[in-house]
């Protein structure tokens, strides 16, 4: 194995998924993602040009220079970004991050960093750092969400969750949740939602799910579930990340039905997958609330022992709220791996996470899912992720064979595209799917493919045609050496008749080396139209 990573990496372990190409056919009326016209400037740092037009001989734009950085901080890097849009008011989004101090020999202050917009993300606050729990001294992987509500009770407080991973010292962990009833100006003390013991049990990557699509208008308590899911890893961790933990693998769930305020099952989460000796090796379970208190888990499955040439996706489906799930069903059968760094030759950063599959339920309760795969072997070329998008009518056991997934990136380029995210709105009596990925077309220009990244974005209607993509960064971001992120993020107002999606990822514009690791965070809106009939 090849060793390329001269300095401690604290990560936590991750997988993404890649995607095999082939041709779309796009209909010329379908609904289109377009970046929307009116955006004022950033408050952050000006890049008024772009760092890479010396190496390149023409420079590929957008569709204007609009984009918004939350976090600029030029030591602290920020990355793993997570955003939320609030339901009915079009003024709130909220936005979390992993931040850290970026050292050549050690990575220092590491704290998951929440922000607050008032004024539809034009403007953003300070960083407030998450609150720890005792003992705990780091922070990782945080993703935000806010409570189903469409403003029918204007009496009920419309809550606002953050769930993250809190370690020690000593790297072991906890799965914790903060909530916050004031539109993300305080946040309440960490509660946990999954508990470790030590090296016993590891908690690692969590996400969850709050319901978003599926207001109860009938009982407004009942949007005050908020279910998480995570991996638990047993034993210490040492050695190569690429190499699997010494112990035992598990799927585990555990739901909060008051808010957050208690996770009854924390100690003793529902396993909904287990692998002795993490034989085959899971990773980044992710979940989606449906109707009736439906739930949908699914998480990265290798094919042996560790990182391997095949994975699989792998779903479980309860149709109770989490009290039972059903027999798991393969989305994702036999899928090309991704490397573990970015191809050619692991020049460049983590992207074995972009395996992880992103999904979303729609109001009509079909399930939909992004997810990259690598459709050449091995990382010698600059092919190794496209970007695929399935679905599946409710209980989401009727998915689509794997080799009739859809590309959902429209380049002809050997080159990388992964970390996938989906949202959706209603738009009259359609549901539009927005999704948005890292994307390194652009990176031919250079003559070096993939040391440069954008953002790149499709909507989807409901009978599955996929929009030509568009560009959503306004500049390319030089690749890392380490790590930009296990994910990126898209959120809607759910009930607001705006046609617009917030778009955040990992920004690196003002970068010229790879070697350099310090980043930016980044937020722009797409704009979402109607199909046309």
């Amino acid at each position: 194995m090849k060793n390329r990573v001269p300095y401690i990496i604290f990560a936590a372990g991750i997988i993404m998924t890649s995607i095999q190409i082939s041709p779309l056919s796009v209909a010329s009326a379908i609904s289109d993602l377009d970046k929307t016209d009116e955006k004022p400037k950033s408050l952050g740092k000006s890049f008024g040009k772009d760092p890479f037009s010396i190496l390149t001989k023409k420079t590929i734009k957008s569709q204007s220079s609009n984009d918004i950085f939350i976090e600029t901080d030029p030591v602290r890097s920020a990355n793993e970004p997570s955003i939320t849009a609030h339901p009915y008011d079009p003024n709130i989004v909220l936005a979390f991050n992993k931040g850290r101090i970026e050292q050549l020999h050690d990575t220092l202050d590491r704290t998951c960093d929440l922000y607050r917009s008032t004024d539809g993300g034009k403007t953003w606050s300070t960083a407030l750092a998450a609150k720890l729990p005792v003992d705990h001294i780091h922070c990782t992987d945080p993703v935000i969400r806010w409570a189903p509500n469409d403003g029918s009770d204007p009496d009920k407080t419309v809550r606002a969750f953050a769930v993250y991973m809190a370690q020690r010292e000593d790297s072991s962990s906890d799965i914790a949740m903060l909530y916050s009833d004031d539109e993300g100006l305080s946040w309440s003390d960490p509660v946990t939602a999954i508990k470790g013991d030590d090296f016993v049990k590891i908690p690692d990557k969590p996400w969850m799910t709050t319901f978003y699509n599926f207001p109860d208008k009938k009982n407004s308590d009942n949007n005050d579930r908020v279910y998480v899911v995570s991996m638990i890893f047993s034993g210490e961790r040492s050695g190569p990340e690429e190499e699997n933990p010494p112990g035992d693998c598990q799927v585990v769930f555990s739901k909060s039905i008051d808010g957050g305020k208690t996770f009854p099952d924390s100690e003793t989460p529902t396993v909904l997958a287990e692998s002795e000796n993490c034989t085959p090796r899971m990773e980044g379970p992710i979940i989606a609330g449906g109707p009736d208190n439906s739930v949908l888990v699914c998480w990265y499955n290798s094919e042996i022992t560790t990182f391997s040439d095949q994975f699989d996706i792998r779903c479980r489906t309860s149709t109770d709220g989490g009290e039972t799930f059903g027999n798991e069903v393969t989305v994702v059968d036999d899928a090309g791996e991704l490397p573990f760094w970015k191809c050619p030759n692991q020049s460049y950063h983590r992207v074995i996470g972009a395996m992880l599959p992103s999904i979303e339920i729609t109001p009509d309760g079909v399930a939909h899912m992004v997810y990259s795969r690598d459709p050449t072997p091995g990382d010698a070329d600059g092919e190794c992720g496209d970007v695929y998008y399935a679905k599946s009518a409710f209980p989401w056991n009727a998915w689509a064979p794997t080799e009739d997934h859809q590309r959902v990136n429209d380049d002809s380029t050997e080159t990388f595209q992964g970390f996938a995210t989906i949202t959706s709105k209603r738009i009259g009596k359609d549901n539009i799917l927005a999704v948005a990925w890292e994307d390194d077309r652009n990176s031919l220009e250079t003559g070096k493919p993939n040391s440069l990244y954008d953002i790149y974005s499709a909507t989807i209607d409901e009978n599955g045609n996929i929009s030509p993509n568009k560009r959503v960064s306004d500049v390319s971001s030089y690749s890392d050496f380490d790590f930009i992120a296990d994910y990126f993020d898209v959120s809607v107002h759910r009930s607001v008749g705006d046609k617009i999606a917030y778009v955040i990822w990992t920004d690196r514009r003002d970068k010229t080396d790879e070697m350099d690791l310090e980043d930016d965070m980044a937020v722009d809106t797409v704009k979402l139209f109607n199909i046309i009939k």
